[in-house]
This record gives C-alpha cells, sequence and structure tokens, in this order.
C-alpha cells in the first residue's frame, strides 16, 4: 500500500539537528558561494544548525508491498492397543510474509555534506553541484541540486516459519467404569528472518535510522503430556507437563495440576495450579 505524506522531508545540519547519525557532524564551507557568513561553519565549533524544507522535491511517499501465504495440511486417523482405541493427527504448517518498502522524497546525507562542503572537492563528484540552504523559499533550490542530493530508499525483509506436530490421544483406561483420559504430542518450529535495509541505511547516509542486515534463524522443539483421572466418584484430577528447548537460550519445563470436586450435579469447585514462562 502506498502512503504520501503532505509535508516535504526537511533538511536538519549541524549538532542541534539532534538526528544522532552524519547530519549532527557536517560542517559548510566558507567557500560554499551561498553560505552568506564567508567563514567555515563547523559542527564542532561555531554551527548549531541549518536547516530548509525544500518544498521544490515534493512530498514525501512511503509504497509497501506485502506478501503473505499460509499453507497447513497433515493426517488423522484411529488405531487400537491393549483393547483401547487411540486418535492421532499429523500436521504441518508453513507460513511466510515478505516486504518490500520504497521511501521517495528522502535525501542521501553523505551527498548533502558534499555539497555544502569545498567547491572544489564538490567538483569532483560526477553530478555535484553546491546546495544553497540559505536562501529561503523565496530562492529555490534548483533541479540540479535536488538530483545530487536526493535518495530513493528500499528495505526488504522475509519472515519464515515452519510448524511439524504430533499428538495421540485416547483412555488407556477406566477407574469405576469412568475413563481416564490422556494425551502426548510433540513440535518442532522453525523460525527464519532477514532484513536487508537499504545501503544508505546501512552506511549512515540515509535520514532514516542506521540499521544493519539480519539473516538468522532459531529452533523450539516441545513435547507434552496431559492426564484427567477421576480419582473418587465426586473428585476428579488432572495434570500436564510441557517440556521447552529453544535452540538461542536453553530449555524449560512448566507443568499444570488441578482437582475438581463436584458432590451433587448442580455444584461443583474447580482449583488449579500452573506454571508458565514466556519467551
Amino acid at each position: 500500500f502506498p502512503y504520501t505524506t503532505l509535508f516535504r522531508s526537511p533538511i536538519f545540519v549541524g549538532p542541534y539537528a539532534g538526528t544522532g547519525g552524519l547530519a549532527d557532524r557536517i560542517s559548510i564551507s566558507g567557500l560554499n558561494p551561498y553560505n552568506p557568513f564567508g567563514i567555515d561553519l563547523n559542527a564542532s565549533s561555531n554551527l548549531g544548525w541549518v536547516t530548509r524544507r525544500p518544498l521544490e522535491a515534493g512530498p514525501r511517499v512511503f509504497d509497501q508491498n506485502v506478501d503473505t501465504y499460509y499453507f497447513g495440511t497433515g493426517f488423522r486417523g484411529n488405531f487400537n492397543a491393549f483393547g483401547s482405541e487411540y486418535s492421532w493427527d499429523v500436521n504441518y504448517v508453513n507460513s511466510a510474509n515478505k516486504a518490500t518498502q520504497q521511501f521517495t522524497g528522502g535525501y542521501n546525507i553523505g551527498n548533502v555534506g558534499i555539497a555544502l562542503g569545498d567547491p572544489a572537492v564538490c567538483a569532483q563528484v560526477p553530478n555535484c553541484v553546491p546546495l544553497d540552504l540559505f536562501g529561503g523559499q523565496g530562492r529555490q533550490i534548483t533541479p540540479e541540486m535536488l538530483k545530487f542530493i536526493s535518495a530513493t530508499q528500499i528495505d526488504r525483509s522475509e519472515e519464515d516459519l515452519k510448524i511439524y506436530s504430533a499428538n495421540i490421544t485416547g483412555h488407556p483406561f477406566s477407574i469405576q467404569d469412568r475413563p481416564v483420559g490422556i494425551a502426548i504430542g510433540a513440535e518442532h518450529r522453525l523460525y527464519k528472518g532477514d532484513f536487508s535495509p537499504d545501503p544508505l541505511r546501512t552506511e549512515g547516509l540515509s535520514q532514516d535510522s542506521l540499521a544493519f542486515p539480519v539473516d538468522a534463524s532459531y529452533r523450539v522443539n516441545e513435547a507434552y503430556a496431559e492426564i484427567s483421572a477421576p480419582v473418587l466418584p465426586t473428585l476428579g484430577a488432572s495434570g500436564a507437563v510441557r517440556f521447552s528447548d529453544y535452540s538461542n537460550f536453553g530449555s524449560t519445563t512448566t507443568y499444570k495440576l488441578g482437582l475438581r470436586w463436584q458432590p451433587v450435579d448442580d455444584f461443583a469447585l474447580r482449583g488449579t495450579y500452573s506454571t508458565g514462562f514466556r519467551a
């Protein structure tokens, strides 16, 4: 989806810009033909900031294209063992998300610094012309100036998740004609992600935040077991345990215990104690 803001991207240079990046360290040469002071304006000494919002450059436009897909399949069935019937299922899920974001209406801060510097250095760089940030809206930034400092930024990202799981449920035996239920299962999850920021961001030349490429993955293996059993004619108990192993930080075990007391049909009390964690 495209997103357009009515505001034009401003240009801030000097330590008061507060970007935390290259723009804070840019100085303006006293030889720049548009510098009205005729002296070097140094970010380390006598320069606070200079700013200009180039209306001539047009609006900022963010255009994002996102493709998402999900695929899931599996099998299920029944089998008998030791006189009891069990249900089983195995499953596979794959989901992915790919995104491309294009930002136009921004600037290459490195080129801004060159265009504000010594004109002799600028003359050695293809398409470079000295930049005018001092004229206000009454003196236009020329198309040649904009061509050298304007930049299109493209970021790409992709996330992928694969899940393999298997489960078995059944009633292996009964207590006082009341069935005992069990469930066991296992799951494997594989997470992958990569982010490819525009070279302007990795080199610190973008108005956007500094960013670095990422290409990483981690996996999770889990297994669980659950049981629900009658203890007395009016009392039932349940329990569950889950083991989780994360490739990026380690493993943990959580569990749950519960009781349910129902002395009459219309009244019951239930209590549960459980542990958990958040990854």
